[in-house]
């Protein structure tokens, strides 16, 4: 199987699409951090950064703190810009585009599990970043090429938990699923 790896999520102001609320509420004071694109956002740079990839603008010592991708003013500017890179050298995904995905995985907890939208967040980054290929999921890519959250996806996931995202990464799938329910669970889905 090919080395694992990944990233990206997407957020907007209001209404449906990228930039839903996905049922969530937020505040001046936390920046729109309940909405599902935003925690996708942290997800999808967390992700690129613990496979290893490099990022098209560096990163600020403000968003990382203790390994961990922190959501702040420093992160929003950043991603204002940085969300256009792509997920790997060899993607021709944005991490933008992907945290739409992620998104919208992520927008469908509490009906998913909080761990089945993690996993399927994971397996999208991965392919979309050429770490995995399609064939690597089988059953769980819909007829458009994405990534579906279900069986299929937990069957890869519990096969492959225990390896490194990518090759020459310290982070595991498992440790990285850790991260994104984290994510989830901290906004109050």
């Amino acid at each position: 199987m090919a080395a694992l790896a990944g990233a990206a999520a997407g957020c907007g102001s209001s209404g449906s699409g990228s930039g839903g609320h996905g049922g969530t509420t937020s505040s001046a004071t936390d920046g729109g951090y309940h909405y599902p694109g935003v925690r996708a956002r942290v997800a999808v740079l967390q992700l690129v950064l613990d496979t290893g990839q490099p990022t098209d603008q560096p990163v600020g010592p403000d968003m990382v703190v203790g390994g961990t991708v922190v959501y702040n003013a420093g992160f929003q500017t950043w991603f204002g810009t940085g969300g256009n890179g792509t997920l790997s050298p060899s993607s021709h995904v944005s991490l933008a585009d992907e945290a739409v995905k992620a998104q919208a995985l992520i927008g469908q907890v509490p009906k998913l599990a909080a761990a089945g939208a993690a996993h399927a967040v994971i397996a999208s980054e991965l392919l979309d970043a050429g770490l995995i290929a399609g064939s690597d999921l089988p059953g769980a890519l819909d007829a458009s090429g994405k990534v579906t959250a279900g069986p299929a996806v937990e069957s890869w996931y519990t096969a492959h938990a225990s390896q490194p995202l990518a090759k020459g990464s310290s982070v595991s799938l498992s440790d990285e699923a850790a991260r994104i329910v984290a994510e989830i669970e901290k906004s109050g889905s």
